[in-house]
């Protein structure tokens, strides 16, 4: 087993299904992952707030060590 960064997205209160593939190999490209989700943004040169109703943040989990993972 090792351990992986899963994004959570929520859409008007409502967790997106399949989320459970939205595996990341650590937590810095999980976050910012989650950071692009929730404003808008593209490229980390955008600067952009919140889009109403959308949030995402990440939660680490133990996976098997052949799991594909997000770098």
């Amino acid at each position: 087993m090792i351990l992986a960064f899963l994004l959570i997205v929520v859409v008007d209160g409502e967790t997106l299904p399949n989320s459970s593939n939205w595996l990341f190999a650590n937590a810095l490209t999980c976050n910012r992952a989650a950071y692009y989700v929730e404003s808008g943004a593209t490229s980390p040169q955008q600067k952009r707030g919140s889009q109403k109703g959308i949030s995402a943040y990440c939660v680490p989990k133990s996976v098997s060590k052949n799991t594909k993972l997000w770098y």
